[in-house]
């Protein structure tokens, strides 16, 4: 019998990260192995419109995360409205 794929997220954030608190677009820095960010930990509750590639249903405008609150997906940009967040790099 086949197995399911598994795949852990890199919770050790190896691959580093980009610290966002202004309101310009940020995207993962060019030559980045994996073009998305994976992760985003809120230090400061913030509002953020959000791109990701693995997320469907309701836009994610306007999304209002807590501080302390950790979001998984792939995030191909971020926006911040306020606040400040980390954002992981992809693995």
């Amino acid at each position: 019998m086949s197995q399911p794929s598994k795949r852990v997220i890199n919770l050790k954030a190896e691959n580093g990260g980009v610290y966002i608190s202004g309101t310009e677009a940020v995207t993962p820095p060019a030559g980045a192995q994996f073009p998305y960010f994976e992760a985003i930990l809120c230090l400061q509750a913030a509002v953020a419109n959000l791109t990701a590639s693995n997320i469907t249903g309701d836009s994610i405008a306007a999304v209002q995360i807590p501080a302390g609150a950790i979001i998984y997906g792939k995030f191909q940009s971020i926006t911040l409205a306020s606040g400040a967040v980390i954002a992981y790099l992809g693995c």
